[in-house]
């Protein structure tokens, strides 16, 4: 029962983390270099 639970929580962790690095590092980036251009327009 134990070992069902620890291999829930690594697929579950690996998972969760192919998700965040597919979508949210380019979007964070996104917004990153928007947030640039926007202070560089200003000038």
């Amino acid at each position: 029962a134990s070992r069902h639970s620890v291999g829930t929580g690594v697929m579950g962790g690996m998972l969760f983390a192919t998700l965040f690095g597919i979508f949210f590092i380019p979007l964070f980036y996104y917004l990153l270099e928007r947030k640039k251009e926007k202070t560089h327009e200003n000038d």
